[in-house]
């Protein structure tokens, strides 16, 4: 644990996220016009997929991605790991592998379950918090909206009274 309680991977962890993530990046073929979810650019199409092009898919700087790669003690979010999984298009067993690696926490939980289920339970939560994660930002941007729909009604109301 870190100074601030957080769990940061162990090393062994984080050599293996290394290899998994450089690994898969390697194996997409230059011609994929997608990483999972996200276009690339025509321009980058056939070329090999880069470590900026991950990180700007996943929508984080290239710095932390680069961080993770080389297997240096960041501390990753699941929403991340999720969004990782996705565009470097990973196997449920290798996205389960990911979270575990990354997130020490979880290793109970595969050490707990019956004999395979840990990737399935690993699998379930990530796809869990994606799910709640946009629940979350639909809540924020309709309590923006219902913001603004108040405060143009609230001046109109002040008009209307005397």
């Amino acid at each position: 644990m870190n100074s601030n309680g957080d769990s940061i991977p162990s090393k062994e962890a984080r050599e293996r996220i290394s290899s998994l993530l450089r690994s898969a990046r390697s194996t997409i073929h230059p011609l994929a016009k997608t990483l999972g979810p996200f276009t690339r650019q025509e321009r980058r199409v056939g070329r090999p997929i880069t470590q900026d092009e991950v990180a700007e898919a996943c929508s984080i700087s290239r710095q932390w991605y680069l961080s993770l790669e080389k297997g240096l003690a960041v501390k990753a979010s699941v929403g991340v790991l999720d969004r990782i999984a996705s565009v470097l298009m990973l196997s449920d067993v290798e996205r389960s592998e990911l979270f575990i690696l990354a997130i020490p926490e979880l290793a109970t939980l595969k050490k707990g379950s019956g004999a395979g289920q840990g990737p399935q339970t690993v699998h379930f939560l990530g796809l869990t918090a994606s799910r709640l994660w946009s629940a979350a930002s639909e809540v924020e941007a309709l309590s923006t909206k219902a913001a603004a729909l108040i405060a143009l009604i609230r001046p109109a109301r002040k008009q209307d009274t005397p």
